[in-house]
């Protein structure tokens, strides 16, 4: 029951913040087990005075086109040293999940996803991303 990603499906774009101008990395894939994906993540790297990564991570199944089992989550994450595996995370209001696109379908906000039945997967996908990502990768731990 491995993870993984469709590398061929992997986007990012490059966009300015809007409080500091700074650039931002948009990065958005699907998540896979065995084979089937499971997730999506939208992941923003952030310049300010410390590197951050904002990732939203959708759960629900993607082979249909309404999305009712669809539920979005959110954490922050700071640069880490390369001696922690696992970056502690925030829980914070989705990114991605404001734009009020059907595929979000429930989004949570950090009360509701600390108690949420899907937590623990949320955490695994998240955890996946932040060391299988390259991009969110160099973002967090650096060369």
């Amino acid at each position: 029951m491995a993870l993984t990603m469709n590398e061929a499906g992997r986007e990012i774009r490059q966009y300015r913040c809007e409080c500091c101008q700074e650039p931002v990395e948009r990065i958005w894939n699907h998540v896979l087990r065995d084979g089937t994906a499971i997730a999506m993540f939208f992941a923003n790297c952030y310049h300010h005075s410390r590197s951050e990564v904002v990732v939203d991570v959708v759960l629900g199944t993607w082979d249909r086109l309404d999305h009712p089992d669809h539920v979005t989550f959110a954490a922050k994450l700071r640069e880490v040293d390369q001696s922690s595996l696992h970056p502690a995370f925030q829980l914070v209001p989705p990114v991605y999940g404001r734009s009020g696109a059907p595929l979000n379908g429930r989004v949570l906000q950090p009360d509701e996803a600390r108690t949420h039945l899907r937590f623990a997967e949320f955490v695994e996908v998240l955890e996946f991303v932040v060391l299988h990502d390259p991009t969110v990768n160099q973002h967090l731990y650096g060369a």
